[in-house]
């Protein structure tokens, strides 16, 4: 099958196609004037807890506060509490058990109105209704997603071969710094042990650019993390060996994709 991303470039949007042998597979649409935030940390302040929904809402600094449904509240709930309550936030200082990690109290009993609570977006305001948000904080790399105040290494479900599962698990497990875990994503199969310490230091970097800027103690609603743009996420997120070309009607675009590229997977770089 013949795979291609195209990015097309236009002075209000950018249009993304996946085209899988000459037709339209995928489409995203990015707009100039409504700048991407999925996948971005926010220093909240819950305005609401309402347990009749199952649900807060909180001011993250958008028209609308953000939704946080309770099934959206991670495991590690109390410790990223704990965390935040930190004169210097470090993961390392905080002790986070292995496995799941189960409450012995309700939501609404942890959560509290004028509360500050650390927050990812996981989906776009619609209309008249806030984003949706996320207390299961992550940063995606090429091969890795570092996963703040876990203690767990997985694999990607899609790695099928039980070698090279435990290969990865073993990797992974030997560059995970304290305070942190990590998944291995799909991509990451068949990748050195290279590969992965330059992804996880990368992750790691950012990561204590996060650290920093709470150690500042921003006034909520504060952005703490922003991702990448949309063009970047589906070009670290999609492109592989399975893609033949990425094409890019637009210079500047062009290069920071093909820097991007040269920097995770040069053999792939003449792809672009």
């Amino acid at each position: 099958m013949s795979k291609e991303i195209v990015f097309n470039v236009g002075t209000q949007q950018t249009r993304i196609a996946i085209v899988e042998d000459g037709k339209l597979a995928e489409l995203y649409i990015e707009n100039a004037e409504h700048k991407r935030t999925i996948g971005n940390l926010y220093l909240g302040r819950i305005r609401k807890v309402m347990p009749s929904i199952q649900a807060a809402f909180v001011d993250v600094g958008q028209e609308q506060d953000a939704f946080l449904h309770f099934s959206d509240l991670s495991d590690n709930l109390p410790y990223l509490l704990d965390f935040l309550g930190l004169e210097e936030p470090h993961v390392a200082d905080i002790d986070v058990p292995k496995g799941r990690k189960d409450w012995d109290k309700r939501p609404s009993d942890i959560l509290n109105r004028g509360q500050t609570i650390l927050v990812q977006i996981t989906k776009e305001p619609i209309s008249n209704k806030g984003s949706r948000i996320s207390t299961d904080i992550s940063l995606a790399g090429r091969f890795l997603v570092l996963v703040p105040l876990q203690n767990y290494v997985a694999v990607s479900r899609k790695i099928t071969n039980d070698d090279e599962r435990r290969r990865l698990e073993s990797l992974a497990s030997s560059l995970v710094p304290d305070g942190v875990g990590v998944i291995v994503r799909t991509v990451a199969q068949d990748r050195d042990a290279k590969s992965l310490d330059k992804d996880m230091k990368l992750l790691m970097e950012r990561w204590r650019r996060v650290e920093n800027r709470l150690r500042e103690k921003p006034s909520p609603p504060a952005l703490v993390h922003e991702d990448v743009d949309m063009a970047s996420s589906i070009v670290r997120d999609e492109f592989s060996e399975e893609y033949n070309r990425i094409l890019v009607d637009h210079e500047g675009l062009y290069h920071s994709i093909q820097s991007y590229v040269r920097a995770v997977a040069p053999q792939l770089v003449e792809r672009v």
